[in-house]
């Protein structure tokens, strides 16, 4: 029986952002789709199944929250990992992206420990102990 190779949906609409995203998930063995848009990403999703997608909270037509509301609307996306990525990161907009129901949110530009740790949720295993991006990480109580 073959493998099944990860497959990613990336919704940016920063060309550069979202290549260098799909550079690091393919290094790592999983396949990235690109979707500019949230309209398209939509379309994307009914073509193909993606075990996860990382969305920019800032996207032409659609937002990203947007976009998030729509997936978990649809009994086949209900359930996928979502993660944010964004430009504006605070750790008061990953509060806020948690509890919209995003899988984890991470700051722009993607790099090696944020694909680590994407991995790492999508594969239901433990998050890497040195992990910047564990919820209660970025807020002070």
């Amino acid at each position: 029986m073959p493998t099944l190779i990860p497959h990613a949906l990336i919704i940016d609409d920063d060309a550069i952002s979202s290549d260098i995203l799909a550079q690091l998930l393919r290094y790592i063995g999983i396949q990235a789709d690109i979707a500019p848009d949230g309209e398209t990403a939509i379309g994307m999703l009914t073509q193909q199944t993606y075990q996860f997608a990382v969305v920019d909270l800032l996207l032409p037509k659609m937002d990203g929250w947007e976009l998030l509301k729509k997936l978990r609307e649809n009994p086949a996306h209900a359930d996928m990992p979502v993660f944010s990525l964004t430009a504006y990161y605070d750790s008061v907009l990953a509060l806020k992206a948690q509890r919209a129901g995003f899988a984890a949110c991470y700051p722009k530009p993607a790099n090696p420990s944020i694909v680590q740790d994407m991995q790492a949720i999508v594969n239901n295993s433990n998050r890497p102990p040195d992990s910047l991006w564990q919820w209660q990480h970025h807020f002070i109580y």
